[in-house]
């Protein structure tokens, strides 16, 4: 797993796993936006907008749960989950 933060744009990427192929996006909810491996529909990636606006008017980030995904302490802080 790879986590990066554009601070300038406000965006937390979450990236679970390669995706060769041109992947699909698709809206979770507002501002969490979910990446797709369209021939697996497996979700390879997450991103999230407007992360520290969210984080501090709601004190937590709800992402989406993603069965058989090792969620580390580090990102279960980080997201609030």
């Amino acid at each position: 797993m790879r986590i990066s933060y554009d601070r300038e744009e406000d965006v937390l990427y979450i990236k679970f796993a390669d995706c060769k192929e041109e992947c699909e996006y698709v809206e979770h909810t507002p501002g969490v936006v979910l990446r797709v491996n369209p021939r697996s529909k497996e979700i390879v990636g997450c991103t999230i907008l407007w992360f520290s606006r969210q984080l501090r008017e709601q004190g937590r980030i709800n992402v989406p749960e993603i069965r058989g995904l090792p969620i580390s302490p580090e990102l279960e802080r980080l997201v609030g989950l």
